[in-house]
């Protein structure tokens, strides 16, 4: 009877294994969809975030602004090209963050935030 025992507490064992195997990628996506479903709610819910992230794409906007300037009235071919390619740099960053952010908004974006920055050619 004793090796009864064991052998049912083995077999259990090997299948709570192959549970956990088969089951584990599922449990970390329902865990990391349900982390994000919190941080988007935290995000809609506080306005000290939401103007961090409108005050960030500002600073972007405004750096963008300037290089693009730069880059439109110098003559010198150097300054130009590093204007260009900050620009295009800052352009990127913005693109990227403000996607990640979007739905912080639900369709009532600030006027003065754009959707996207244009890269310089």
């Amino acid at each position: 009877m004793d090796t009864f025992w064991k052998a049912l507490a083995s077999v259990l064992a090997v299948i709570l294994l192959v549970v956990m195997i088969i089951f584990t990628p599922s449990i970390i996506r329902s865990c990391n969809k349900w982390h994000e479903r919190n941080i988007e709610a935290d995000y809609d819910t506080n306005w000290e975030k939401r103007k961090e992230i409108e005050d960030t794409l500002r600073s972007y906007m405004a750096s963008y602004n300037a290089d693009k300037i730069t880059y439109e009235t110098t003559t010198n071919t150097e300054t130009r090209e590093a204007a260009k390619v900050r620009a295009n740099r800052t352009a990127a960053v913005y693109n990227e963050f403000y996607l990640k952010n979007s739905h912080i908004w639900k369709d009532r974006v600030p006027e003065d935030i754009k959707e996207e920055l244009s890269f310089l050619e």
